[in-house]
């Protein structure tokens, strides 16, 4: 068999193999990135289900619609007590 002259790197037979270990280095490092960001996702969404299952601190928001009631019926009341712009009291 007569020799294989070649002007591919490697005489074609696939990569150099300094480029072949580069390869292979990226794509150990891909990998391992990939795994370290699937676990963080795990956790911030393990926080997150915890996080909504948690009370809401409703009590605040409550005392603070009805301070808005109390303000808005100190509106409709006005210094007459008959009526204010736009609302008519019974």
């Amino acid at each position: 068999m007569a020799p294989h002259n070649s002007k591919q790197a490697n005489d074609g037979n696939g990569l150099v193999p300094e480029k072949r270990n580069e390869l292979v280095c990226h794509l150990q490092k891909s990998k391992a990135e990939f795994d370290q960001l699937n676990q963080q996702l795990k956790a911030t969404t393990a926080q997150a289900v915890q996080l909504e299952s948690e009370p809401k601190n409703v009590s605040n928001m409550e005392k603070k619609l009805v301070e808005m009631g109390e303000n808005i019926t100190e509106m409709k009341v006005g210094e007459e007590g008959n009526r204010v712009e736009g609302f008519c009291l019974a």
